[in-house]
């Protein structure tokens, strides 16, 4: 029996001081987690925008892509064509 209570603790789950340091770790943590979200959503809208206000830009600049793009395929096209028709003249002329 002398080995048994000598493990015990005392455990008071209604003590006051206890309860009063979790409540204000509580709203200590709560009212540290409410500025960090201020934060970062102030911080968010403005790269928000940021990038609304570039969105034109780039759009313009992928109509000027996409344009040149289809310039220089239709090159490649123009100059493929050529080729098979350059090859087939030497082939008609080599028999």
């Amino acid at each position: 029996m002398a080995k048994k209570n000598e493990f015990s603790y005392n455990r008071d789950d209604n003590d006051s001081t206890r309860a009063n340091k979790l409540l204000k770790r509580a709203v200590l943590l709560f009212i540290i987690s409410a500025i960090l979200v201020a934060i970062s959503h102030f911080f968010l809208i403005k790269k928000k925008e940021d990038l609304v206000s570039k969105t034109p830009i780039l759009k313009e600049n992928k109509e000027k892509l996409t344009k040149e793009l289809g310039e220089i395929n239709d090159q490649i096209k123009y100059t493929e064509d050529g080729n098979k028709k350059t090859q087939e003249i030497i082939k008609k002329y080599n028999k």
